[in-house]
């Protein structure tokens, strides 16, 4: 299965590659302005503008399909990149999963406790391996994971609009959570 993941991560990596050949901006800089989008979105939520809210989390996402083609691209690749990218994912959806904290059904509250339990134990595993010099790139099944609690995200960004949307996010937040435990069990495993 890890070889099918990873050709189905290089079909979509290519063509962001070959994008990214055209222009240049230090993959680490996208990094952080997407880390600063996390409050505008945040504030466009609460101000009840679900809609601008949802552009510039889509802008972020967009962002973070650059960043590691970018970097491979201009052969620009960092410990630094490869620790702030996935800190700077988590960052961004677990923010907006804690935003709709009051809207989730009781059923997502512990899904939603051990996703985050999952990926701050994550952080602190790469900052165990960076300091360890152990290689801390993300695995296929990472990609996909982030794939899934990013859509998640994204519906209930705009569940003010439609509130059906809470529950398809709470189920992928679920579906995400699986992946995050298969995630951090390949990470484990590494050290």
């Amino acid at each position: 299965m890890d070889s099918w993941l990873k050709n189905q991560i290089r079909k979509i990596d290519e063509p962001m590659q070959k994008l990214c050949e055209n222009f240049y901006i230090h993959p680490n800089i996208l990094t952080i302005f997407r880390i600063l989008l996390i409050p505008v979105i945040i504030q466009l939520s609460r101000l009840g503008s679900p809609k601008m809210a949802f552009i510039v989390f889509i802008i972020a996402w967009v962002l973070d399909l650059l960043d590691g083609p970018m970097a491979r691209v201009h052969n620009v690749e960092s410990k630094l990149g490869a620790f702030l990218d996935p800190l700077a994912d988590k960052l961004l959806f677990l923010s907006v999963f804690f935003l709709f904290w009051p809207d989730l059904h009781v059923i997502f509250i512990p899904v939603l406790c051990a996703t985050a339990l999952i990926e701050f134990t994550q952080i602190i595993n790469r900052i165990k391996n960076m300091i360890k010099k152990i290689d801390i790139r993300a695995y296929p099944i990472g990609k996909i994971k982030s794939i899934i609690q990013h859509a998640g995200a994204a519906l209930l960004l705009l569940s003010p609009k439609c509130p059906s949307l809470i529950l398809v996010g709470c189920i992928l937040l679920s579906i995400g959570l699986f992946f995050s435990a298969m995630s951090l069990s390949k990470q484990l495993k590494r050290t």
